[in-house]
């Protein structure tokens, strides 16, 4: 199983996918923890550890090099997810025949009013950009503190960056 998952995450990270990364991040992680304890007695097991700790570095690299796009074309998709609700919300582009909009109120990151998803939230393709941006947030909380930390540390310098 651990073998099976490590090629996995191997095939995963050559294609360039993130959906399910995380978990089976933990997962080997998890796996690996337990045997620990025979990584000088054992070298398939040093092996497999030498293999996750690349896999991880692959991760950690493509999340680097992706985020800045995936982030910027899931605002892209919010946006204009946004901009087609307001249209519903004013009878404009099949809001129902008698110009009222079906559903709630539309609001920033797909909720509505009390948390509720917004018909704007209900719209977002399954493998669109916020998608994507999803299963990478989950193999960023999969690879830990530190790379938590170089995402959210990146991304404030970008968006500070005009009030230097």
């Amino acid at each position: 199983m651990l073998t099976t998952s490590i090629v996995q995450l191997k095939a995963l990270a050559k294609d360039g996918t993130y959906t399910g990364v995380g978990r089976l991040l933990e997962v080997v992680a998890q796996i690996l923890t337990h045997f620990s304890g025979y990584t000088d007695e054992v070298p398939q097991v040093k092996e497999l550890h030498s293999q996750h700790d690349s896999v991880r570095t692959i991760f950690r690299r493509k999340i680097g090099e992706d985020f800045e796009d995936l982030t910027g074309e899931a605002v892209a998709e919010l946006v204009g997810l946004e901009e087609s609700a307001e249209a519903d919300a004013e009878g404009v582009g099949g809001g129902g025949t008698d110009g009222r909009r079906r559903g709630g109120s539309s609001s920033y990151a797909g909720l509505g009013a009390g948390g509720s998803p917004s018909p704007a939230s209900k719209k977002l393709p399954p493998n669109g950009a916020m998608a994507k941006l999803r299963a990478a947030c989950e193999v960023i909380d999969a690879l830990g503190g530190e790379v938590l930390r170089d995402r959210l540390g990146e991304f404030c310098r970008k968006e500070l960056l005009p009030y230097k």
